[in-house]
């Protein structure tokens, strides 16, 4: 694909993708969620590196029909082992079945492991504001808890990442809900609400539907 792209568009940098899949030996069905997968597109990537070139891989990806924790793990895991190479760790939002469905409900899930991700990665810090000796010393002198000094209510929404939909109360606490229920109800009161605003110019939208309707 470089080649041609150099020869056709003029580009001038040559680099490596993957979209490795591997076929179930039952089915012969195309699977995006083995861990073969990962293997192969992990050492497609070393070979980039040895040779100093850009890479891509695809990743995020599931074989799950519905939202499950089939899918959370076979994203999260392309997303990690991704970013562990130093390459973006994309998360396909909503998509199920090797593509074949989209689902609203898995797009609120992926996007609340996309921000789990993230905070994971931001890693944390090691300046004096962060570290808190000041406040660990005070805490301990006067037998106080953290949460009460105002060191952790100035830095806590920074320091700690904040659910929308995973569980953050204790098992009394619960209202009986999962997180596929919580997802469910904030895909529909999104869809309930106001329209969302346009991130594509009318034109734009109208040259798209017109290639999707001459296909």
């Amino acid at each position: 694909m470089s080649i041609l792209r150099a020869a056709l568009y003029g580009d001038r940098y040559f680099g490596i993708s993957c979209g490795m899949a591997v076929l179930d030996m039952r089915t012969c069905a195309f699977q995006y969620g083995r861990p073969e997968r990962l293997l192969v597109n992990n050492a497609t990537a070393d070979i980039a590196c040895h040779y100093n070139l850009p890479f891509w891989m695809s990743g995020g990806l599931s074989d799950a029909k519905v939202p499950s924790y089939e899918a959370g793990v076979q994203k999260m895991s392309a997303a990690v082992f991704n970013i562990s190479k130093g390459r973006t760790g994309n998360i396909s939002a909503g998509l199920l079945s090797v593509d074949e469905v989209h689902s609203p409900v898995q797009m609120v899930l992926d996007n609340e492991a996309a921000g789990y991700l993230k905070r994971v990665f931001r890693g944390f810090g090691t300046g004096e504001a962060d570290l808190a000796f000041e406040t660990i010393r005070d805490c301990a002198r006067e037998d106080t808890f953290f949460a009460s000094h105002p060191h952790t209510a100035e830095n806590a929404r920074d320091c700690v990442w904040e659910p929308d939909i995973f569980s953050r109360e204790t098992y009394s606490q619960w209202n009986k809900k999962s997180d596929c229920d919580r997802a469910r109800e904030t895909a529909v009161s999104i869809m309930e609400g106001p329209a969302l605003e346009p991130l594509i110019s009318e034109d734009c939208e109208r040259r798209i539907l017109k290639i999707i309707k001459s296909v």
